[in-house]
């Protein structure tokens, strides 16, 4: 049961299995980045979720406290980690540790809702992620500083704006998909009984706040130190277009689309 806890963990960079992500990240162009950010993330999750609900069942108290270590380091760990950072990739690699907690808080409770929330977490992560990922994509080398976003929002104002969509969306503040997904995952934890648990992942995210905002206050208050970027291509705008509006959509009515989050 260690054994394969431990390999899951590693493979959806759950503290203190999460060493790689930041250098391959960061090593990595900025969409292998945002594929192993978004897709091997929710296919990680979506093994974890089916492991816990059919291959443990007789060890369900210990895979409960396992599962609750395993979120809480995640989400404090990514989340204060995550606030040293100046590379864009490495702070998206911490800020993916911290969702990674945040996700495992649905099955904790080791039933199949709890997995569903988990699933409902990981399919909005995904689409707010990859919008994040599709903006440094599109800034070059660029985006992939975080000084390299001052004063986007006096260059490009339609950038800037999703942009700061898919940060607010990160940090779970309403109306955004983000909100909906943290909610599932945090009330699930709660009537699994880990009060103490749920209160963490909910202070956390104040630090969080403080880590997105960065980004928010260098392109809305400073003054831009770099050329104005160039066009985007038009399937890196079409993405970045769909990922928020699933976003907003998530938000707003998250039963229309939360049918697309497959259960494990």
């Amino acid at each position: 049961m260690g054994l394969v806890m431990a390999g899951l963990a590693f493979k959806i960079a759950a503290v203190p299995f999460h060493a790689w992500a930041p250098d391959a990240y960061q090593g990595a162009s900025a969409p292998v980045a945002g594929f192993l950010a978004a897709g091997a993330k929710a296919a990680g999750l979506a093994a974890l979720g089916r492991v816990c609900l059919v291959a443990f069942g007789s060890e369900a108290q210990v895979l409960s406290v396992v599962l609750a270590g395993l979120a809480a380091l995640s989400i404090v760990g990514g989340s204060i980690i995550a606030l040293s950072q100046t590379d864009m990739k490495r702070l998206l690699a911490y800020s993916s540790i911290a969702h990674v907690g945040y996700a495992l808080l649905g099955l904790i409770a080791g039933t199949p809702e709890g997995a569903s929330a988990t699933m409902t977490y990981a399919f909005f992560y995904v689409f707010m992620t990859l919008g994040t990922f599709g903006v440094v994509i599109a800034l070059g080398e660029r985006g992939e500083s975080l000084d390299g976003f001052r004063g986007l929002a006096a260059q490009r104002p339609g950038t800037s704006a999703l942009m700061l969509l898919f940060l607010l969306s990160l940090i779970g503040i309403p109306p955004t998909a983000g909100f909906a997904a943290k909610f599932v995952v945090i009330m699930s934890a709660v009537r699994a009984g880990h009060t103490a648990l749920a209160v963490l992942a909910v202070a956390c995210s104040v630090v969080s706040a403080f880590l997105y905002m960065r980004v928010a206050v260098l392109m809305y208050m400073k003054e831009p130190e770099e050329p104005a970027p160039s066009r985007f291509p038009v399937a890196v705008s079409a993405a970045i277009a769909v990922a928020a509006l699933v976003t907003l959509i998530g938000g707003i009515s998250p039963g229309s689309v939360v049918l697309w989050a497959v259960s494990p």
